[in-house]
């Protein structure tokens, strides 16, 4: 097969996938997001801070369980009933073990941030570990297997009754113990629903496979090195600033999050993991896919984060109340490190995929050195500088994991830029026109008739900027169709050397 015909196959493969795994964020983010905005309208920005600190706690014993035994699990290329039952017991084990820890360091915590709240808190949040541990197996199996109707089923559901849980007891004023319960009923039913529809019904067995415990140590190690990066800002927030500054960086640390988990995060779970896990040892194959992937994803990314960030100080107050306005720089600077977060979140989903999770350790390391140094630096001044200390940090690190999957893919530089740049180039077209006519309009137009002008307008000046670059692909899959032929190839052909344009 040719080098465009390949691409081209690859490019069809993300789209069939693409359209389920869109349909997967939308359908379970939905609920996340309406019960997040009403739950902010009743919960205090120091109730969210208490949250974040308990969850940077608990969660560190999270990471070890459905990001780590059931990446081994996907990952793997052949799997028998006897590997997935001692993988079972293990992950089991391992919840219930963090969960014990997590429970009997409560009262230290407590001391420690001064908050005395997660003495009760940590114990009842650490319920979570245990159905996370129940959920390994069955949620690995349904991802293994592109189970993304299940898979979309399953956290739908989920999600859906651990939002009406939070709004409810938030709506009557329980304050913290809203996000806390919204956590715990989260793994119940994420549980109890994978169960349902993954064919596993565990027996007793013995230890995993040498293989599989080999990359749960190895991603261990790695995934810890990364949640200690990616928390280390709540950490020394909650430490030195207290809950409610803590609070108000979490919120827009969570509108972020949820921007990159219903853009990026699902893609790169579904799609991209298993797809570039199975180039395997196929170099050109892996550069193909990677390309193919930053490709999309930059496309989708770019305009939704930047948007955001463009009319965060319209969005924040209208949403979550006004009490909430301080946040808003917050979101406008986060945003701005989620355009690089997006790369780098690529960049460690492919080394993990090729089983080189050493790499991507070697730049959480450096990332936690460096954000330890930039945010210490920062903190004392206040919460705003903490923000801006996490985008030079996200800055500073690029280049060493671009280098780091340059040399994993082999190529060059001019094919990463052109992958990049229909969205870049569309994203700044679309900020110009955002920002022109926000100067043309606030003066006179409420704020509903502003954000909308903002957001048609921006969209359109994308669309205009993007559609150029593809139009050869465009014209291809119209002719496919009025043939009757296959569904048309989708832009990844930017591996193989087709270099479009406007």
């Amino acid at each position: 097969m040719s080098g465009t015909a390949e691409a081209a196959a690859t490019g069809r493969q993300w789209a069939d996938r693409a359209k389920w795994s869109v349909l997967f964020g939308l359908g379970t983010q939905l609920p996340v997001l309406v019960s997040f905005v009403l739950v902010a309208r009743w919960v205090t920005p120091e109730d969210f801070g208490t949250m974040a600190i308990a969850w940077i706690i608990a969660g560190l014993g999270q990471i070890f369980l459905l990001e780590t035994l059931g990446d081994a699990i996907v990952r793997r290329s052949e799997l028998g009933d006897a590997e997935r039952d001692a993988t079972f017991w293990t992950g089991l084990a391992l919840g219930l073990g963090f969960a014990l820890l997590t429970a009997a360091t409560a009262g230290l915590a407590a001391a420690f941030f001064g908050n005395p709240a997660l003495s009760a808190v940590l114990p009842v949040l650490a319920l979570r570990l245990v159905f996370d541990g129940l959920a390994i197996v069955p949620d690995a199996l349904l991802r293994r297997a592109y189970a993304l109707r299940k898979l979309a089923l399953r956290t739908t559901m989920a999600n859906g009754l651990a939002a009406v849980a939070a709004v409810l007891l938030a709506r009557q004023g329980h304050g913290v113990w809203a996000l806390v319960m919204q956590q715990v009923v989260l793994g119940a039913v994420t549980a109890a629903v994978a169960w349902g529809a993954a064919p596993f019904r565990p027996r007793l067995s013995r230890l995993p496979p040498r293989d599989v415990l080999t990359y749960f140590r190895s991603a261990s190690l790695f995934r810890s090195v990364d949640f200690s990066s990616a928390n280390l800002d709540r950490f020394l927030l909650g430490r030195f600033r207290g809950p409610a500054e803590l609070g108000l960086y979490s919120v827009a640390g969570r509108v972020q999050a949820l921007t990159l988990e219903l853009i990026v995060g699902t893609g790169l779970r579904l799609l991209a993991l298993p797809l570039l896990a199975r180039a395997g040892s196929d170099r050109a194959a892996l550069r193909r896919a990677y390309l193919a992937a930053l490709r999309f994803l930059s496309l989708a990314a770019f305009p939704c984060l930047a948007g955001l960030g463009l009319v965060a100080g319209l969005l924040v107050p209208a949403l979550f109340g006004e009490n909430w306005r301080p946040a808003v720089p917050l979101v406008q600077i986060l945003m701005a490190e989620a355009l690089v977060g997006t790369l780098a979140m690529l960049n460690g989903t492919l080394l993990r995929a090729i089983g080189k999770p050493q790499r991507w350790l070697l730049v959480q390391s450096v990332a936690f050195i460096l954000g330890t140094v930039l945010v210490l630096a920062a903190v004392r001044h206040g919460v705003a500088l903490v923000a801006l200390a996490i985008l030079a940090k996200a800055i500073l690190l690029f280049p060493l994991h671009f280098a780091l999957v340059r040399r994993a893919c082999g190529f060059a530089p001019r094919d990463y830029v052109l992958a990049l740049l229909p969205a870049a180039m569309g994203t700044l077209a679309m900020a110009a026109v955002v920002l022109g006519i926000r100067a043309w309009l606030e003066p006179q137009a409420g704020a509903a008739t502003l954000f909308g002008a903002m957001v048609l307008a921006g969209g359109a000046a994308y669309a205009a900027a993007v559609i150029p670059w593809f139009r050869h692909e465009i014209r291809r899959a119209l002719a496919r169709r009025m043939a009757g032929g296959a569904r048309g190839a989708i832009p990844g052909e930017v591996a193989s050397g087709s270099r479009g344009g406007p």
